[in-house]
């Protein structure tokens, strides 16, 4: 088979919420899973994919299809800060 017709392969990330400057890169039609790790209890934001909770014994996951190019922000809530970016190219 073309490589074109190939399952490109998953992209798996685990972020500490207590860096910044982050970036998670994807590709259009790969499967994304961001985990965030941390030590204390907080809502992380993936632009709009959704809010989940993340706590020292249970870190926020998300997973989604990247479908849409672009930049998308993952900040703490609670903490008010950016990680970083899940960035999905073409």
């Amino acid at each position: 088979a073309a490589p074109s017709a190939a399952t490109p392969a998953p992209v798996e990330e685990t972020l500490d919420a207590e860096a910044s400057g982050q970036k998670v890169l994807a590709r259009v039609g790969q499967t994304v899973t961001i985990t965030v790790e941390a030590d204390v209890l907080d809502s992380v934001s993936l632009a709009e994919v959704g809010t989940e909770t993340a706590e020292p014994d249970s870190p926020a996951r998300f997973e989604l299809l990247a479908e849409i190019p672009g930049s998308y922000a993952i900040d703490l809530l609670e903490s008010g800060r950016r990680i970083g970016v899940l960035e999905i190219r073409d």
